[in-house]
């Protein structure tokens, strides 16, 4: 029980292993090297992509599958070819040495854990495709293994670093004139479900680039602030829009933006939040555009819509009565029909 007046007022931590952080970029922008070089020691790779290996002095874990992080193994000695038991991952990070030795878990890629995840529940479920499972279901059960799991390793006292890679995805957007136009935008390719969860979790999310300046040499930066042109965000208000992408030069700028701040925990921002919450659809928009999908690819084809829509919704259901609570169904059904679109060149 606390005693509310012995209690201290909160200060805000300057180093990176106290917050959770993402950074995603193109192949080779030097992801995995910026997670090293910001904890050193004390930053654990859970290698569910083999991005480690040209990194001297990194420690890392290698995950194939999620039973690596759940299942204890057994393995054969090579010294003696005895047959030992090796504790799961997860009952290892929970060992009072392990958690005193390692303070941030780097999770690479992000992506990766997520297909891992939704493998491990289509196994479980005895399906082949996740979309298979009725009702939206399985796209619901994916997100709360994926999310517990995360949340399970902050309860150990962990901070997360997340790993992602970068596509250029095409978008519309409104101007301040309420004109529609497209633009090309880089995001990370994790899966959007695993991304919205991610994202309500994170302090700060970097985008790797590598510049090409006008002398025609490279410049490796990271951005901290969402352009039209990519996803960006940071809880501290004084953080520069580009920095060097440079473990030294980052801690120095967050330690500069927090001391501007005067350390007060209230002046810290959550525009990371307040962002990305709004690049996520609502019911409405998921709605809207599986009815503008149905209409311009399936026209000819309903019987693969009356088919998915009958499973995920109910016999006889339609998309056009369908409600809120019916969110995760409509969207496994945009997935869907937006796969076999592909697959029947429609």
């Amino acid at each position: 029980m606390f005693n509310i007046l012995e209690l201290k007022p909160n200060k805000v931590s300057t180093n990176l292993t106290s917050y959770t952080n993402m950074v995603y970029g193109n192949a080779k922008a030097g992801k995995s090297t910026l997670a090293y070089n910001l904890f050193k020691e004390e930053g654990l790779f859970l290698g569910f992509e083999d991005g480690t290996r040209a990194l001297a002095g990194a420690y890392a874990i290698p995950v194939t599958c999620w039973d690596d992080l759940v299942r204890d193994k057994k393995v054969e000695n090579p010294t003696t070819k005895e047959t030992v038991k090796v504790a799961s991952i997860n009952k290892q990070l929970k060992s009072n040495d392990v958690k005193a030795r390692f303070k941030v878990l780097i999770i690479d890629t992000v992506d990766l854990m997520y297909d891992a995840a939704t493998q491990y529940i289509c196994e479980r479920e005895n399906v082949e495709d996740i979309l298979d499972i009725p009702y939206g279901k399985g796209l619901k059960l994916v997100d709360d293994l994926f999310k517990e799991q995360l949340l399970s390793w902050e309860r150990e006292g962990y901070k997360l670093f997340f790993i992602s890679h970068c596509e250029d995805k095409k978008l519309e957007i409104k101007d301040y004139k309420g004109i529609v136009r497209e633009v090309s935008k880089y995001q990370p390719t994790l899966h959007k479900r695993a991304f919205k969860i991610v994202s309500k979790m994170v302090d700060n999310i970097f985008f790797a680039y590598v510049k090409i300046q006008e002398d025609q040499t490279e410049k490796r930066v990271v951005f901290t602030r969402e352009t039209n042109n990519y996803f960006a965000g940071s809880r501290f208000k004084y953080l520069p829009e580009e920095l060097p992408l440079d473990a030294a030069s980052i801690q120095k700028a967050i330690l500069e933006a927090i001391e501007k701040e005067d350390l007060k925990t209230s002046d810290i921002t959550s525009n990371v939040a307040l962002t990305v919450e709004n690049n996520f659809e609502s019911f409405e928009e998921i709605k809207e555009k599986l009815i503008k999908l149905v209409r311009e690819k399936f026209t000819s084809n309903m019987n693969i819509v009356t088919e998915v829509t009958a499973k995920q919704l109910g016999q006889g259901a339609k998309i056009t009565s369908a409600t809120e609570e019916d969110i995760d169904a409509l969207d496994t059904i945009y997935d869907y029909l937006l796969k076999k679109a592909k697959e029947l060149n429609l």
